[in-house]
């Protein structure tokens, strides 16, 4: 009888052993494939994420390799290879991080990457385009290119000037001088206004509509707003960045103050008290007047666009950019005038001591010449490619303008982005302290503002 009840209590055993085996390979099996993957990237644009996450499976069922995607909600300002899980390709989205990714040796220069195809299609990346750093000329993979500029409605224009000239009127504002500009701001409720010599009619019935002719509130891109006045002095960001000092832009600021003097003094909230309340001056509100059609032009990025398309979807699908315009010396490069501000908001860059660079290098040259991989990062991030073969496609009229400037070859290297960003915080103290609130600016304000940009910057 003992023995009976011992070989009942052992097979008992036998199965609660083989099921508790089983129970728990299956359970660990579960967490090994949720945590497996063949590469990292780091995302730190929480926007992107569920993109990203698309873009990872399809290019998983295609190639059987597994990418995965962390979403990083910091800053990449800190040696990520010292975790236990680095990426193998990591955003980027302003200089400073690339800076510091550069002084851990994180960077992958591309012209020390191994597969030939990549290279290929880095090499096809417009210059301006290039994320460059130090001595690493190229750098990143641009996933959308965006503008700034004065964004206008051209539905609005074409009101005031007529279905058969409003073109002609937008391609005249993007090609005039400085001077001209000044002229049309000023001449906007007469009976013509000239531009390159030609001469336009204003229908003074639209025009009256017309409550101001900008837009600027105290959220405005003022880094951007200064790009062509710092493309006069350096050739790249990393140029700018690495600047001990600003002495070759002597007087430089004091003409740029010129167009921000012509801005404020014509916009809808006027300078004084109100001007620098970030509640009667804000940015919704500038967005608001804009799209209702009471502002002529908006001090814009592209981004802006959803904002606007929120208010007047009508007003949005008409828009494109007209270049920030400033005072130019005679000897000075008159082209920046005509040009846009475009960049790229972020970049994929790929870990230099990563041990799966075939990986991401294979992964990244996928993604920029996939059409699924366009597709979806088009329909889904709104991301428009530098190279797109149809910028009617992309939706965001603005971002649609900024491809076609690019592609025109009229475009301005992205400087600002190279701008520290205490010495920017100053400048828009003093901007605020002693010029927003003042009405008239004189001589001496336009000298002292040239003179504290120059010196803040080698205390900054």
């Amino acid at each position: 009888m003992f023995i009976i009840l011992f070989v009942i209590f052992a097979v008992a055993c036998a199965i609660f052993v083989i099921k508790f085996k089983k129970k728990s390979t299956v359970e660990e099996t579960k967490v090994v494939q949720n945590d497996s993957y063949d590469f990292l990237i780091y995302n730190t644009e929480p926007e992107l994420q569920e993109c990203f996450e698309k873009l990872a499976d399809e290019y998983r069922n295609i190639s059987g390799i597994v990418p995965a995607v962390s979403l990083k909600e910091s800053e990449m300002l800190y040696d990520f290879n010292s975790e236990n899980t680095p990426p193998d390709i990591f955003m980027v989205k302003n200089f400073d991080e690339m800076k510091v990714q550069t002084q851990y040796g994180n960077i992958l220069d591309f012209m020390n990457a191994s597969e030939k195809t990549f290279q290929e299609v880095v090499k096809n990346i417009p210059h301006i385009l290039q994320a460059q750093v130090n001595e690493i000329n190229n750098c990143g993979i641009p996933l959308n290119v965006s503008g700034a500029g004065f964004a206008v409605n051209q539905k609005l224009m074409a009101s005031i000037f007529g279905e058969e000239a409003y073109k002609n009127v937008i391609n005249d504002l993007t090609t005039c001088s400085y001077e001209d500009f000044v002229n049309f701001v000023k001449n906007i409720k007469s009976s013509f206004v000239t531009l390159n010599n030609k001469n336009y009619n204003i229908n003074q019935a639209a025009a009256k509509n017309l409550e101001a002719v900008f837009s600027f509130h105290m959220e405005s891109p003022l880094s951007k707003m200064f790009n062509n006045v710092f493309a006069l002095g350096f050739e790249s960001p990393s140029e700018l960045s690495s600047a001990a000092n600003l002495s070759n832009m002597q007087g430089k600021f004091a003409n740029w103050l010129h167009m921000l003097d012509l801005i404020t003094l014509n916009s809808y909230i006027k300078r004084g008290n109100d001007f620098v309340s970030l509640e009667k001056n804000s940015k919704s509100k500038a967005i608001k007047e804009f799209s209702e059609g009471k502002t002529l032009f908006l001090i814009a990025s592209d981004k802006d666009y959803y904002d606007i398309k929120s208010c007047n979807s009508e007003a949005a699908s008409h828009l494109t950019f007209i270049p920030f315009k400033f005072l130019c010396e005679k000897d000075e490069n008159k082209d920046l005038n005509t040009n846009l501000t475009v960049f790229c908001p972020y970049y994929f860059m790929i870990n230099a001591k990563s041990s799966k660079l075939k990986m991401a290098q294979d992964f990244l040259t996928w993604i920029i010449s996939s059409p699924v991989a366009r597709k979806l990062l088009l329909e889904e991030a709104n991301c428009a490619f530098y190279d797109s073969r149809d910028p009617g496609t992309i939706e965001n009229t603005l971002s649609r303008a900024s491809v076609n400037y690019l592609q025109s070859e009229n475009a301005i290297m992205p400087v600002f982005q190279g701008i520290k960003k205490t010495w920017l915080n100053l400048i828009s103290q003093q901007l605020i302290k002693r010029y927003f609130n003042t009405n008239v600016w004189g001589k001496l304000y336009y000298d002292s503002f040239d003179n504290f940009c120059i010196k803040k910057w080698g205390s900054s």
